[in-house]
């Protein structure tokens, strides 16, 4: 039930009908809270549940409940790769902030929040990797983080080792276009994302 109230939410904001979506995302986390009554120790349930909350942008909420979906599975590797995902959704959030409040303590309290969300981010993406090499989404998230943190070689060998695994994923190609381009590798650049062009 909670599954089928996401994806009625996910159409509701695809069609713009943004109130209607919230309230099935509601109904949704209602629906998970109450299989962790019944289930307390069920990983798929609290990642589903952390899903529902990144998506309601609750992003503290969320940590915590891929955090209880790895304490009943370590080796769940979907719950270790949302929660960088619903980190970088917060630094990005952060980013705002940052951007609002030049020089006020508010800004140098969201660096820090923003720095520790990029490292976390980044230490989940790499446990998804020790649990499973050959992931390229895991690999390109991970490419994607060393990027915002402004280690572009870095970044760039993530992304190359995605596009090892997948050659037509189309995505890595991307990622790594962007990163070349805030490396200031322009005409790498531009043959990066006219491979990426060629794929999708």
């Amino acid at each position: 039930k909670g599954q089928a109230l996401i994806d009625k939410g996910k159409a509701f904001e695809s069609n713009g009908n943004h109130n209607a979506a919230a309230s099935s995302y509601e109904e949704a986390l209602e629906a998970y809270e109450k299989a962790i009554e019944l289930k307390p120790d069920n990983a798929k349930i609290w990642l589903n549940k952390g899903n529902v909350l990144r998506d309601q942008r609750k992003y503290i909420e969320a940590i915590h409940s891929y955090d209880k979906a790895i304490q009943f599975d370590p080796l769940n590797q979907d719950a270790w790769i949302q929660r960088g995902n619903v980190l970088i959704d917060q630094a990005k959030d952060l980013d705002a902030v940052i951007a609002g409040r030049i020089w006020s303590y508010t800004s140098d309290s969201a660096l820090f929040q923003r720095s520790y969300c990029y490292s976390e981010a980044l230490r989940s993406y790499n446990m998804a990797i020790d649990i499973s090499p050959h992931d390229k989404v895991a690999w390109d998230n991970k490419g994607n983080v060393l990027t915002d943190q402004g280690k572009y070689d870095d970044g760039i060998q993530a992304h190359d080792k995605a596009i090892m695994l997948d050659p037509q994923y189309a995505l890595a190609w991307v990622n790594k276009g962007f990163t070349l381009i805030y490396q200031g590798n322009y005409e790498d650049a531009i043959k990066t994302l006219t491979v990426a062009i060629s794929l999708d």
